[in-house]
């Protein structure tokens, strides 16, 4: 900006001084030349009084006496011509030498009564010469007097007035490129300096301030503006941030997708939900949803919002790569703009998972639906039963003693049945155990194994127990642990024919871990999933016949993930089931 600026005075000052200079020139010699011309015709004049005065007095040798006086005097040549053009004295030449002059302009001017001033090539001389004629009447003859002055010495002056001028010129010139450079730094300097900070804003960093000292003109005004404009805009800048953020806050704080799409189908928000839902890059912002979301379910629903322009609700099923099917609750519906009266500015889509609520609701249906089974038969039984002794079979002392230990039986396991119930729901409620103390777990072991142990031994069963010495103490429940591992062996004797059931317990890394591992029957490959489900039972009519509830596993299952555990299976059938606890020391 600057050197463009000073490059641009520079132009104008020479073009300037140029014309000036030009013009000075011609108006100083043209003027010195018409000054020296009067002059001349002047001295004429006073040359021609002074013949008049003396013409009585005229002769040849006065002539030749008065140009040398006068020539002397003037300095310059002095010619005199009668009218015939004849030279009757000359100051410079031997006046017997010198040609007729009547042909010369100025002697046919002054012939004819007229002053005349002429320039030209003097032959005789060898220089040019301006020359001046007077006419002056002598004794009734008209005599001409000239003068010649050399036009080396109004060359010389010339030269000498160019000379000045240029120097003048060049002078102030120089000064005004002095100044220009000064003025041009002066103004280029604040607007460069505008424009870097204009660049610094527009690349992000809105504090840029502008600071110009005593500058009271358009240049400071322009600053303040843009210092002004400036503050303005970082206000704004930091207030649409703090707007963002908030909102981003929120929509991330969110548990469900949203993301919403302008007119032409461009994503203009998302949040972090549906982002992570559907595998999204985190620069989509400006993207067309189309290449970005690849899921049919959503195109039909975005195409519905678009066509019908109104509010849409759909439930979608969702099946990811190497992830389960997730059931999605999908909400679209325009957006329309605050000052854009009925017209749509683009469209919303939030969704929520329901995938868990789902299957709440199936456990729930089949929770109900099982717990129905489940007590109907015993509950059937009992009210059999004791129809059949009200109808006379009480009288059979026998056949009384016989249903009413069928009706105690059922009774029993139909209390199990809600004790494990209760249990069950107990355990799910909670978000971690209660009464929790450090026990010893192979303590534990050795007390359910004592309680289990008449149950064993009426099958024939060995219970064997490896625990490993020295092993920490567990914070827990002690209740707890014991119906857990209550369940699990008595549920490995119920399904040992005969072997054994080997209990082992020992410190994994930062886990116990315990082992119950049956010789029994085993468990087929596609029941390993199920076996911790509710009321899922292998064999339904041997657990029956045992006095299951179908509830054992399960419940292991949910103390387990209490105490934020792992639990798995191992089995084969004909071979026996291993069944791996591992508790973590630090829940």
């Amino acid at each position: 900006m600057k050197k463009k600026l000073f490059l641009t005075y520079v132009l104008i000052i020479l073009f300037i001084s140029s014309i000036a200079g030009f013009f000075s020139i011609h108006l100083y010699s043209g003027f010195y030349r018409e000054e020296f011309k009067n002059h001349l015709l002047k001295e004429s004049d006073i040359l021609s009084d002074i013949i008049r005065e003396d013409a009585n007095d005229v002769t040849e040798e006065y002539f030749d006496n008065f140009v040398d006086i006068y020539s002397k005097k003037l300095g310059w040549r002095v010619t005199v011509i009668d009218s015939k053009g004849n030279v009757l004295g000359d100051s410079d030449a031997e006046k017997s030498q010198m040609e007729n002059h009547l042909d010369r302009k100025e002697v046919q001017s002054a012939l004819k009564g007229k002053q005349s001033v002429e320039i030209r090539y003097s032959s005789s001389i060898g220089a040019e010469y301006m020359y001046s004629a007077s006419p002056v009447e002598i004794n009734g003859e008209i005599i001409i007097i000239r003068l010649s002055v050399p036009l080396i010495s109004l060359h010389d002056m010339q030269r000498k007035i160019m000379g000045y001028i240029i120097a003048g010129i060049i002078i102030a010139a120089g000064m005004s490129f002095i100044y220009a450079y000064f003025l041009s730094d002066k103004i280029s300097k604040p607007i460069d300096e505008l424009t870097k900070a204009a660049r610094e804003i527009s690349e992000g960093r809105y504090s840029k301030r502008i600071v110009i000292k005593n500058s009271n003109d358009q240049i400071g005004e322009l600053t303040n503006s843009f210092n002004y404009m400036s503050e303005r805009l970082t206000e704004t800048i930091n207030a649409l941030e703090n707007e963002n953020i908030k909102l981003e806050s929120i929509l991330n704080s969110l548990m469900n997708g949203v993301i919403a799409v302008d007119n032409n189908n461009n994503i203009l928000m998302i949040n972090s939900v549906f982002r992570e839902f559907f595998k999204l890059p985190e620069d989509v912002i400006g993207k067309n949803f189309y290449d970005v979301v690849r899921n049919e379910s959503l195109y039909s629903i975005m195409e519905e919002v678009q066509e019908k322009n109104h509010y849409v609700a759909d439930e979608v099923w969702f099946k990811a790569v190497m992830e389960e099917t997730k059931i999605l609750r999908i909400y679209a519906a325009p957006i329309s703009g605050k000052n854009c009266g009925t017209e749509n500015i683009g469209n919303l889509i939030v969704f929520q998972d329901v995938t868990q609520i789902r299957k709440l609701e199936q456990m729930r249906s089949d929770f109900v639906s099982n717990v129905t089974h489940e007590l109907k038969t015993p509950l059937t039984s009992i009210m059999g039963f004791a129809d059949t002794l009200k109808e006379g079979a009480i009288d059979d002392k026998d056949t009384a003693l016989k249903f009413i230990d069928i009706i105690e039986i059922e009774s029993k396991r139909l209390f199990r049945l809600i004790q494990d119930i209760l249990s069950l729901s107990e355990i799910e409620t909670r978000k971690e155990d209660i009464n929790q103390e450090y026990f010893d777990i192979s303590e534990i072991i050795e007390s359910v194994c004592q309680v289990l142990k008449p149950q064993a031994d009426n099958k024939n069963i060995e219970l064997i127990i490896s625990v490993d010495k020295n092993l920490p103490k567990f914070k827990c429940n002690r209740d707890r642990i014991s119906q857990m591992m209550i369940n699990l062996i008595e549920n490995g004797i119920k399904y040992t024919e005969k072997g054994s059931v080997r209990i082992s317990c020992k410190k994994t890394g930062k886990y116990i871990e315990i082992n119950v591992k049956d010789t029994g029957i085993g468990i087929p490959e596609e029941s390993k999933e199920r076996i911790f489900e509710r009321f899922y039972r292998v064999d339904k009519g041997r657990s029956r016949k045992a006095g299951g509830t179908g509830l054992g596993l399960s419940i292991v299952k949910h103390i387990v993930f209490l105490y934020n555990g792992k639990l798995w299976v191992e089995s084969k059938m004909g071979k026996g089931s291993k069944f791996v606890i591992l508790l973590p020391f630090e829940q």
